[in-house]
């Protein structure tokens, strides 16, 4: 596949610049589309066009018409969704031009993905290794399933959620109120002791082009890691290759892993999308298996470690906590941070403005400010 430009969604994850840098020094012309105002990635030199666009959650025919525009006045060629506006693109798949590829498998498959109860019951269903998880959808099977559970480890979140923003664990939170029902379903979920890693991958119709698997050991809280350095786990890849491949998958897509004490490996949740781990490509051929040029398996470069540094500096105390402090300070030094580039130091500088913008839709929504970065792409269910 030979393409001059293309179009990314979802330019406010620190993922999305990665990958918009990875392939401007590749020399395909970039083009951002966006509903927030100052992403950071609005001042990158790799972006060639920054394209203000409506929420997908609240403008989706807008948001796709929109879209569309974009794709036929610029001539782009490759559609990369990156964050959740992926299940509002693909939804509305058909809807785009024969002569721009979209890189998202069906609507159908990423909601079963994303939905963190199908996902474990597809794993189940392909005779692989998965935790035991109940599907909760109302107060009456919530009350019955902890009683049954007595003292038991499990824990418990909203099928559609993230960042780990509403995790609860059992017996610990057992008098804990939670709003459940069908429109609004949890899963309660054995809980697993051991390592946690991440994985990213591209695929392309069950064969894996680029993998990484990064443990997840500094984390913002219970939810996303902010330091990345890749760990080869062969039974992880394992599973990984045979769950894509079983679903004939094409695209992104993530996992959490728990790998216990005797080396057994489970799956927590899925993301079939974008994720931090594209970080670890930096330097690679990765783009290649963009464009589907490469056959050989891409691996990150070894023995390098990347870094979030604003959400590393602002929880110190949690990560001195975790690493002690000689390590702490030691990651600090050796790490590359995923923004810095002498050579594209807009972003670097433009993420003080873009904290403004989500602090001010913090305030006027009354949310947090976590949920304020995905509040207008977020897919929560039948919401398209």
């Amino acid at each position: 596949m030979s393409i001059k430009k293309v179009l990314i969604t979802g330019g406010r994850a620190y993922s999305t610049i990665e990958l918009a840098r990875l392939f401007e020094r590749y020399g395909i012309e970039v083009h951002i589309a966006e509903s927030l105002k100052h992403c950071m990635i609005k001042k990158s030199k790799a972006v060639s066009g920054y394209h203000l666009v409506a929420s997908p959650k609240t403008h989706l025919a807008l948001y796709i018409e929109q879209l569309i525009t974009i794709i036929e006045k610029e001539g782009i060629e490759l559609l990369i969704p990156t964050c959740e506006e992926i299940f509002f693109i693909a939804k509305e798949k058909e809807s785009f031009p024969l002569s721009c590829k979209v890189l998202t498998d069906s609507f159908d498959t990423l909601l079963a993905l994303h939905n963190k109860y199908t996902f474990i019951q597809k794993a189940r269903e392909f005779g692989l290794n998965v935790p035991q998880t109940f599907l909760i959808e109302s107060q009456e099977q919530w009350n019955d399933q902890l009683n049954k559970l007595g003292n038991e480890s499990y824990i418990a979140k909203p099928v559609y959620s993230r960042f780990s923003s509403k995790l609860l664990f059992f017996p610990d939170n057992k008098g804990t109120s939670v709003s459940v029902g069908t429109d609004y379903p949890w899963v309660i979920q054995k809980l697993i002791e051991g390592k946690q890693y991440c994985t990213y991958s591209l695929v392309q119709q069950g064969n894996i082009l680029a993998h990484c698997t990064y443990p997840s050991i500094y984390k913002v809280g219970m939810g996303a890691t902010t330091v990345f350095q890749c760990e080869q786990v062969k039974s992880i890849e394992t599973w990984v290759s045979a769950f894509v491949k079983k679903l004939n998958f094409s695209g992104q897509i993530a996992f959490d892993f728990i790998q216990t004490k005797d080396g057994e490996v489970y799956p927590i949740e899925c993301n079939p999308r974008l994720t931090s781990g594209i970080h670890l490509f930096r330097g690679t051929d990765i783009v290649e298996c963009f464009l589907g040029r490469r056959q050989e398996l891409v691996f990150p470069v070894k023995n390098r470690t990347m870094i979030i540094y604003p959400t590393w500096v602002l929880s110190v105390i949690s990560f001195m906590k975790i690493a002690g402090v000689r390590e702490y300070f030691r990651m600090l030094v050796t790490s590359k941070d995923v923004l810095f580039d002498i050579r594209d130091i807009g972003p670097f500088f433009y993420q003080f403005r873009f904290l403004l913008e989500l602090n001010k839709i913090r305030r006027k929504r009354g949310i947090s400010l976590v949920d304020a970065t995905t509040f207008d792409i977020s897919w929560d269910g039948d919401n398209g």
